[in-house]
């Protein structure tokens, strides 16, 4: 069944990092996932690398419930490659069984934020209670931790009240995705260290992005879900940048291919109640369609004024 999503529809999108297997790319994984389409990033190999409008063959696992989706995506835009031979690129899906479309839809329903919960004592970890629409992940070894669980996760929180302890467990997070064997450009999630160790000892951590933010006992069930909501938030928001860089890169280069005339009258259809026949205008007019798909704070600035506005979908230029 075909599914083509128009380009000027905006299917709400949630991140998933899973691994996928592509044709024609190495080293493949998902970065989000939604009912029209699927953000990737990879490793190109001996082959060329896909372009605008080529058709991959996808298959992939949804979460927890270990169902295969197997679709045919339609590359609608690719990022420079880099010189370490990654890519990132968007696909629409163009052709997904009515099976594989229920489970996807099901799946996005009941996706939620993962939450990595670290060295909780057993009175601590009766605070996970609070986090009933987050998906909570309990360690109590830090060696089973690997970068694919780091990379998944929207939020860390560590239970640690020694120093040797807590700097032991963020130089391994450190250690898991610094080497980077995944092909994914994403920001490892906020830490939030719940501990009784002092300001002055937890300072340098602060100051070299290892830790986001600090709660001090009592442990409250309120301040937990809060703290990890805004690290959740935090971390979104991080993701949708990166990925909206990558994807207006993508516009950029379609852009170059198009003849000067098509472009010029692409620009005069789009809307014609306003002028902007110069470059600079193009410009933004393209940023902006980039980043309307994203929630995200955007700043605009011109020669004559600025707009601040609070999302992205109120973008507006003056």
């Amino acid at each position: 069944m075909s599914a083509d999503v128009p380009l000027d529809r905006i299917e709400p999108r949630v991140p998933f990092f899973a691994p996928v297997v592509a044709t024609g790319l190495s080293r493949c994984w998902a970065t989000n996932l939604s009912a029209g389409g699927i953000g990737l990033t990879a490793l190109v190999g001996n082959l060329p690398p896909p372009e605008r409008g080529d058709e991959l063959e996808l298959e992939l696992v949804l979460g927890d419930s270990k169902t295969a989706l197997r679709v045919i995506g339609r590359v609608a835009w690719t990022s420079h490659v880099r010189p370490h031979g990654r890519l990132g690129l968007g696909a629409q899906f163009h052709e997904l069984a009515p099976g594989a479309r229920t489970a996807l839809a099901m799946f996005l329903a009941h996706q939620r934020p993962r939450t990595l919960i670290a060295l909780a004592s057993q009175a601590e970890r009766e605070l996970v209670t609070a986090l009933q629409d987050i998906d909570v992940e309990l360690v109590d070894d830090p060696n089973t931790i690997d970068e694919a669980m780091l990379r998944s996760c929207a939020s860390i929180v560590v239970f640690s009240h020694e120093e040797p302890q807590l700097a032991a467990f963020l130089d391994l997070i450190a250690k898991r995705t610094g080497g980077s064997t995944l092909p994914v450009d994403v920001p490892l999630a906020p830490v939030t260290v719940c501990t009784t160790i002092d300001s002055e000892t937890l300072l340098p951590m602060f100051s070299d992005g290892r830790i986001y933010q600090v709660l001090r006992p009592p442990f409250d069930r309120r301040a937990l879900r809060l703290a990890v909501e805004r690290s959740c938030e935090r971390w979104a928001v991080q993701v949708e940048l990166r990925w909206a860089s990558l994807q207006l890169e993508g516009l950029a280069l379609a852009r170059q291919h198009l003849p000067a005339h098509a472009t010029q009258l692409d620009a005069r259809r789009r809307n014609t109640s306003v002028i902007r026949e110069s470059d600079a205008m193009e410009r933004v007019y393209e940023l902006i369609a980039t980043v309307a798909v994203h929630d995200v704070p955007v700043l605009l600035m011109g020669e004559t004024g600025t707009r601040t506005c609070r999302s992205s979908r109120t973008t507006a230029v003056r």
